[in-house]
């Protein structure tokens, strides 16, 4: 019998499943005293060869009560320290693998990477108000001719007048373009995220429905994603991003390689001081490496605890962020 089969028996013998034909109180289950009952002998000695007795850390009225425990309610605090984490962590590689002095544990679901997508959502949100606030644009000169408005090219007029003292001015006026490639750039990346929570909310998972945390994390990311396409300062910046809003992001399109490749030479040439522009490249990366594309109906949504190790671990890392 191993450890699984063991926490089977216990809730087996609870349910009045098994070889009792009635249910078993807890509070009689729990007792060592119940081992030393007739047919019970198998129990024992799986007990007493399951990692839980030679860890030396759990009596058998603990481990009843860990067998007997609400999966449910192990599942909301494991949800709810994943949570945490993300909101006080600020690691995006090593983020998912929780190290304790019984080894390390990761979390592979479904849920992790929403929480990956939480944490790269804030680290845009960081990068778009930092470009916001110095937006990088263009300085093209507009050449008109006839009455003065902006810097006089005195060779140009000289040139073009019949007269001794000029009638008409070619002048050139500086206007200022703000539509440029990382300008559109960053607001694809707010249409990627709002695009992707849009469609991971409305899928119908067959393992199991998403939480209300998950869906929580994903509502607001689409919502607040939705507000910066929405309250855009910049019109032209948002019409001109448009059509790159359906071209594929991962593997990139030839349009987006393009647009990804121009912000890069323009980074070069110090055409872009504002060094967030930079960030928004890698972050573009991250967000491809997230793969949240390659979700569908058949993704995994349900988390595994599977030993005692990790319920005690997820225990104490809930206990400790909640103080934090």
């Amino acid at each position: 019998m191993n450890d699984a089969e063991l926490i089977q028996e216990v809730r087996d013998l609870a349910r009045g499943n098994s070889f009792l034909d009635k249910a078993v109180k807890q509070a009689n289950l729990r007792e060592e005293a119940f081992l030393e009952f007739p047919g019970m002998s198998d129990l024992l000695i799986a007990f007493h060869k399951s990692s839980f007795f030679k860890s030396g850390e759990w009596n058998w009225h603990q481990f009843v009560d860990m067998a007997l425990e609400d999966p449910e309610k192990f599942e909301n605090m494991h949800q709810r320290t994943i949570s945490l984490l993300s909101d006080f962590g600020n690691s995006y590689e090593e983020y998912f693998v929780l190290k304790t002095d019984s080894g390390l544990y990761h979390v592979p679901n479904l849920l992790s990477d929403l929480n990956k997508l939480k944490i790269l959502y804030r680290e845009y949100f960081e990068i778009y108000t930092n470009i916001l606030n110095r937006l990088n644009f263009d300085n093209p000169n507009k050449e008109q001719i006839g009455r003065i408005n902006g810097k006089i090219n005195w060779t140009k007029t000289i040139r073009k007048s019949h007269t001794k003292f000029p009638m008409i001015f070619v002048t050139s006026l500086s206007k200022s373009d703000f539509k440029t490639p990382e300008n559109i750039l960053l607001l694809v990346c707010a249409h990627w995220m709002n695009n992707e929570t849009k469609k991971l909310l409305e899928i119908n998972f067959i393992d199991e429905p998403l939480s209300k945390l998950s869906r929580e994390i994903l509502y607001d990311i689409f919502i607040k994603s939705k507000f910066i396409l929405d309250e855009f300062p910049f019109r032209s910046i948002l019409d001109a991003s448009k059509k790159y809003f359906n071209l594929m992001y991962n593997p990139p399109s030839l349009e987006i390689k393009n647009l990804e490749s121009d912000v890069k030479l323009r980074i070069d040439e110090g055409e872009i001081r504002n060094e967030h522009y930079e960030k928004l490249l890698a972050w573009i990366e991250k967000f491809r490496n997230l793969n949240i594309k390659l979700v569908d109906s058949r993704t995994p949504t349900r988390s595994i605890l599977d030993s005692i190790e990790n319920y005690d671990t997820i225990y104490e890392i809930w206990i400790f962020m909640e103080f934090v």
